[in-house]
């Protein structure tokens, strides 16, 4: 999912209610608690997320969906959200590790 959402003119990127649980699991610690919105947002984009809920892919829809949210917040003239840079910049952490590892180990290397 390369595309980024179209966001209805009335979003507000602070409604998602974004979260962070200091006790939680690294992979869990950061939600959102208004999770209607954000699926409103991706139905105003014609794709059917609450059909979906059950399914094993909805997490990695729900993360495509709050990082195009937060991207284009920021588009807008947003002001950078202290969790959602925090994510990004794990994120990028997570990325350049496994590249990192997959190239240092020369049986690995294509």
């Amino acid at each position: 999912m390369d595309e980024d959402l179209v966001l209805p003119e009335t979003f507000d990127f602070e409604d998602l209610g974004l979260i962070r649980q200091p006790d939680a699991e690294p992979d869990s610690e950061f939600f959102v608690s208004n999770t209607d919105l954000l699926e409103d947002v991706v139905e105003f984009n014609g794709i059917p997320m609450r059909s979906f809920r059950d399914r094993p892919y909805y997490m990695y829809v729900g993360v495509w969906a709050l990082r195009s949210c937060y991207l284009g917040h920021l588009a807008r003239g947003g002001k950078p959200n202290e969790l959602m840079e925090q994510l990004e910049r794990r994120n990028n952490r997570v990325k350049s590790d496994a590249c990192r590892t997959r190239y240092s180990d020369p049986s690995r290397r294509p």
